[in-house]
Parts: C-alpha cells; sequence; structure tokens
C-alpha cells in the first residue's frame, strides 16, 4: 500500500520521467512513499542506531546533563512523558528523545547572539558519537536537498527553486526511544501529529509502531523496513505547494518491546517565508517566517516540560 521509489532512478538519471511519475502518484494517492536504494552507507546506519541505543543506555544522571533546555534551542535529551504532540490530549505520550541540530562552531554570530535555535548539541562523553550523528546528519541532509530537485520536477518548477530556502536549515537528527507500552489506554507512543517541516525521512527498528493516515481518511500500519526511509510530507511543503503536497498525518502506538527509531527532519532556514510559490495558491501579505512557525509548534509541544 505504501509505494516503493528506487531512488536511482531519478539520482543516476536512468528513468527520471518513470521516478517523477511514481513520485506524482505517491504524492496524490496515499501521501508518503519509501525510498529504496538511497545511497547511505548501511554501515553509517547501523553505527547510528548503535550510538542511540548509547545515549539512551546511559544513567538518568548522565542524560541530565544532556537535557534540553526550555525555549527556542531543541538540542539535547528530552525525558520520558515531557513532550506532546498531539492537541488537546491529555494521552501521556511516553518516549525519549535525543536532537542534533546543524553544528555551527561557537565564535558564529548567530550562536553568540543566541539566535532562536543557534545553539550546539550537549554531546554524551560516548567514544565515536558526535563523529557518527554528524556523518549521519549530513549524508540525509544531502539526500533530502537531492529529493527536492525531483519535486521541483514533478512540480514543474526550476530545479534549484527550493534551494534558497534551505541554506543552513534548521533540519534536526533526533534518535527517539519508546520503552514497552502497559497496556494502558492513557498513554501512547505519540499522539497524531504532522511534522513542521518540509518532509521527514525516518529509519527504525525492527518493531512496529508507527501508523500513517492516507488521503482516503484510512490508518495504515507502516511496517519496519532497513532498507528504505519512510518519507513523510510536512506542513512547510504543503504550505508551499498550496495544499498540493499536504504533510501527512502519523502517529505512534506503544510498543510490545523498546522500539528505536531515527528521524531527520528537513526542517527549511529560520528565514524562510511560509507563503505558496506562485502558481500554487494566494499569496500572502505578511508571510510567517519559518523560525517563527517552528518556535510555535514546540512551545505547544514542550508545554509539559515547562510545568
Amino acid at each position: 500500500m505504501i509505494p516503493k521509489l528506487d531512488w536511482r532512478r531519478f539520482s543516476e538519471a536512468t528513468d527520471r520521467e518513470g521516478f517523477i511519475s511514481d513520485l506524482s502518484a505517491a504524492i496524490s494517492g496515499p501521501g508518503l512513499f519509501r525510498l529504496t536504494h538511497h545511497g547511505i552507507d548501511p554501515e553509517l546506519i547501523c553505527d547510528a542506531f548503535t550510538g542511540s541505543t548509547s545515549v539512551f543506555d546511559l544513567t538518568e544522571a548522565e542524560k541530565r546533563t544532556l537535557a534540553m533546555q526550555a525555549g527556542p534551542h531543541n538540542r539535547g535529551w528530552a525525558r520520558l512523558g515531557v513532550e506532546r504532540l498531539a492537541d488537546g490530549s491529555s494521552v501521556l505520550e511516553r518516549r525519549e528523545a535525543f536532537n542534533i541540530g546543524l553544528e555551527l562552531p561557537r565564535t558564529d554570530p548567530r550562536v553568540a547572539t543566541r539566535q532562536r535555535f543557534r545553539t550546539q548539541t550537549p554531546w554524551p562523553a560516548i567514544p565515536g558519537f558526535r563523529d557518527t550523528m554528524l556523518s549521519y546528519y549530513d549524508a540525509v541532509l544531502e539526500l533530502g536537498l537531492a529529493l527536492h530537485r525531483a519535486f521541483a520536477a514533478e512540480l514543474s518548477l526550476a530545479p534549484d527553486c527550493f534551494d534558497p530556502l534551505f541554506v543552513d536549515p534548521l533540519a534536526t537528527l533526533r534518535l527517539i526511544t519508546y520503552p514497552p507500552g502497559t497496556g494502558s489506554d492513557a498513554e501512547t507512543g505519540a499522539g497524531t501529529h504532522t511534522d513542521f517541516g518540509s518532509i521527514s525521512l525516518l529509519l527504525t527498528d525492527d518493531q512496529p509502531g508507527l501508523q500513517a493516515k492516507l488521503r482516503n481518511g484510512d490508518w495504515i500500519d507502516v511496517k519496519p523496513d532497513s532498507d528504505s526511509f519512510i518519507i513523510l510530507l510536512g506542513d512547510a511543503l504543503e504550505c508551499w505547494t498550496g495544499g498540493k503536497y499536504a504533510a501527512t498525518p502519523h502517529r505512534v502506538q506503544s510498543p510490545k518491546h523498546r522500539r528505536q527509531a531515527i528521524n531527520f527532519y528537513l526542517d527549511p532556514a529560520p528565514e524562510a517565508s511560509l507563503s505558496p510559490f506562485p502558481g500554487f495558491g494566494k499569496a500572502v501579505q505578511r508571510p510567517q517566517k519559518y523560525v517563527d512557525y517552528l518556535a510555535e509548534g514546540l512551545s505547544a509541544a514542550h508545554q509539559v516540560m515547562q510545568r
């Protein structure tokens, strides 16, 4: 039910027209797809999952030294139950997370002046962890940006039309662990939501739990598949395309066994305008900047953290 798209058909130009046709069908049909033969080194993926396990296996005291600060930072460890993604829900969302953002030097003026979401990741003292995660971050960022070239072709836009929107983006690599559920109806892994940015590139271990809502309103289980990325569409991309690329609602059920996920959220640059491309909807007189949209969304999700 979830289409599989072989990235080599576009990236190696062996069948670009066929890839774009299948991409169009996936977006107008179910609203999500799997990307296979994506070119990310399997050993790097394995190392990223190993590193993810290592950070969550630290002691509570060690993880507290890495804790995400309240406010527009979005870096570091989020303890169990401090986030709520589903609007208006009282259901406990049981997961831990560790967020990694674009690595900028301390001397960068955006870091020095504490611009929103321009801070440094509090790295744990785990050998190789930082290097592995930054290598993974860079590789998936490159893949995600290249995928936007395919979107541009499908939309009949200039190949580089997305480029200005992703200069030093607010993209986040998010390591997540979901503990086994207790069986209570008052808990879940993640409530129903859409992601804030342009697209999300998801990998999981062999444990089920992710569910997505199709365009026809049906919910489906997204079965684990270590050989492909799940690609979900986000709010920013929906805005730019005037709703043609509608954001993908999804949720995570509490697993029977510990579940690990490595999610890459390809969020645009802070100053990126949330206004439809010409020809894709009515122009907005005073479009919102993405950094403001992200700050609002994360503030709502972290209300539990601030209590």
